[in-house]
């Protein structure tokens, strides 16, 4: 997903954020062609790098081999040069996804299809009579008690008077970004092992 901060860029330093909300889809391509937003040339030419308007199809186009363009213009969800990107915030807004995810992706959306892009930190679900809880960091910083977005939740899902009040404090504390188990009922905790992350990139790769 999008950077969560421009540290270059005092006007707008959250401008590489991904947009939520409703959008649709207006464009399916493959192979597609790269044009380069004009943001992201001033960029290019700021940290002294090749400036290009658009990159044609090829291993060295960011894109990937998929592009489903939103409503929003400049956003969609695509393949990727750097598949050990996916799952971090390291683009310039727009969603990547690996090389046989945006395969299935692009063939079962159509133009017109709805896109829905929402930001939740927070994800309660239930198994029978199971709870589970997973609270990732709040990376782009739009929530500000997070605490109380914990029980919102909770509530919301009916499920309040169900729940150990210590191990909801713990995964809130600890904010491990995987779903744990948090009913009166559920097995002693065992701390989670999180994926790791990637090692960054040797040389960043330009991407929308």
């Amino acid at each position: 997903l999008g950077q969560p901060f421009d540290e270059t860029y005092d006007q707008d330093p959250k401008r590489w954020q991904t947009p939520t909300g409703t959008f649709t889809v207006v464009e399916k391509r493959k192979n597609p062609v790269w044009r380069v937003p004009k943001s992201i040339q001033e960029e290019m030419a700021a940290e002294g790098k090749t400036v290009y308007e658009q990159m044609p199809p090829g291993p060295e186009n960011p894109l990937g081999h998929f592009w489903i363009g939103l409503s929003r213009w400049g956003y969609g969800i695509h393949g990727t040069i750097a598949p050990t990107t996916v799952g971090r915030y390291k683009t310039h807004g727009c969603i990547r996804m690996k090389p046989g995810h945006i395969d299935q992706v692009f063939a079962a959306v159509q133009l017109g299809s709805v896109v829905r892009i929402v930001y939740e930190p927070v994800k309660v679900a239930t198994f029978g009579q199971q709870v589970w809880l997973e609270v990732d960091p709040d990376t782009y910083d739009q929530i500000p008690d997070m605490g109380a977005r914990v029980q919102a939740r909770l509530a919301a899902a009916g499920v309040a008077g169900r729940v150990d009040p210590a191990r909801v404090s713990r995964v809130l504390r600890n904010q491990w970004g995987v779903a744990v188990r948090v009913d009166r009922d559920a097995p002693p905790l065992v701390t989670p092992t999180a994926p790791p992350s990637p090692p960054p990139l040797a040389v960043p790769t330009p991407e929308h």
